[in-house]
């Protein structure tokens, strides 16, 4: 049995001798490892500490190598300028847009949004009393009418504009207005159409001639029936279609007292081709002088209930054309906002409160730096109508 035993022992040496030899290779090779890991480690830090120390020091040195050291400040005193700048730019984008800030060549985009944002702020009320509440499928294809609107000056193109139904096209008036304003060259493709409800030509380009050369006919004198209706009041007896049938045949007397001007004797030559018309936004328009576009809405559109001048006009013309468009009798809804012609006097004096305009419901005077008492005229002009409202801002 010794014998035995201590052959056994002789067996076992020599595999835990090799095991012990392994496990010591294995520890020596981790801590080697280790050690290395440790040095490479401490020497990338020791690198990077090195570099961003460089980069701090040299950092003029490496934007202008080849200058002298007066000369590279001075520069380098530009350059921190600019980035200071260009640092102030990006976070005043950050506040109107969300996620990264735009590359350099997408920027005039975002400052032409800031001019549409303007504009929807000006019409802001006009939109509040708009028919425009456009489905989104139909927003949608009128932002593409309007993205294109120019390729439809073709024949066949202007053929297939003219058989959009008139909504659509009134839609599409209403978007161009705030991206692509609207121009004589564009005017005929809207031109062919008398149904139109509203037309909204703010901020447009057009000649006052283009616009009553498309929307109005001329008449001759033999054509005029001798019964001449001497007020719009005198419509009130007549249905809505007694009212277009009278529109398509006769002339009105635009002022009482026989006391008509010049321009406004030229303007009863003309009779509108827009008989179903209630809502005319002229507002911020360029080229039409407001004296003559009153005359010819009050001789040719009584029944209008909403309308637009605001931003139009001066000083000289402005109060004669607003005492001109206080005979439209029908009229609930007029914006003069943003003209600084409009004062308290001039709204108190230009127009007769107790017999014009008394179907009235709200006038818009927002951004009129020169009136100073709207709480007065107020309770003035509500003296005169129910349910009157005068508004200086902007109503949310």
């Amino acid at each position: 049995m010794k014998k035995k035993s201590k052959q056994r022992r002789n067996f076992r040496t020599p595999i835990s001798a090799a095991i012990i030899r392994h496990n010591s290779d294995s520890n020596f090779k981790n801590n080697h490892n280790e050690n290395t890991n440790k040095h490479v480690s401490a020497l990338l830090d020791q690198l990077r500490h090195e570099s961003r120390s460089n980069d701090i020091q040299n950092s003029t040195f490496e934007l202008f190598p080849s200058l002298p050291m007066p000369a590279s400040n001075y520069l380098a005193g530009e350059y921190d300028a600019l980035e200071q700048r260009i640092r102030g730019e990006n976070e005043s984008l950050r506040q109107l847009v969300s996620g990264p800030i735009p590359p350099k060549s997408w920027r005039g985009v975002w400052y032409k949004a800031a001019d549409l944002n303007l504009r929807k702020i000006k019409r802001g009320a006009w939109d509040d009393h708009s028919n425009c509440q456009v489905p989104t499928l139909t927003s949608i294809c009128i932002d593409t009418i309007t993205l294109n609107i120019r390729s439809y000056k073709a024949y066949k193109a202007h053929t297939y504009f003219s058989n959009l139904p008139t909504h659509l096209k009134q839609y599409t008036l209403s978007t161009l207005s705030i991206h692509d304003p609207l121009t004589d060259d564009l005017l005929p493709l809207f031109s062919n159409d008398s149904k139109y409800v509203e037309l909204d030509i703010a901020f447009s380009d057009i000649s006052i001639e283009s616009f009553r050369n498309h929307f109005w006919k001329t008449i001759k004198e033999k054509d005029i029936e001798k019964d001449i209706v001497e007020d719009w009041e005198d419509l009130i007896e007549y249905s809505d279609d007694d009212v277009r049938d009278i529109l398509s045949v006769q002339l009105f007397k635009v002022s009482r007292n026989n006391e008509t001007t010049r321009k406004e004797k030229d303007m009863k030559n003309y009779i509108s081709k827009l008989p179903d018309l209630r809502r005319l936004n002229c507002g911020f328009t360029k080229n039409i002088p407001i004296i003559p576009l009153a005359t010819l809405l009050v001789s040719t559109l009584p029944l209008l209930t909403h309308l637009s001048i605001a931003g139009c006009s001066d000083f000289e013309t402005g109060p004669h054309a607003l005492r001109i468009i206080s005979r439209l009798i029908n009229l609930l809804f007029l914006d003069i906002s943003y003209c600084e012609w409009i004062s308290d006097n001039i709204l108190l004096q230009f127009i007769n409160w107790g017999k014009d305009l008394k179907s009235l419901k709200l006038l818009v005077a927002v951004g009129c730096i020169n009136l100073n008492d709207p709480e007065g005229i107020r309770k003035q002009l509500g003296n005169h109508r129910k349910r009157f409202e005068l508004w200086t801002e902007i109503k949310v």
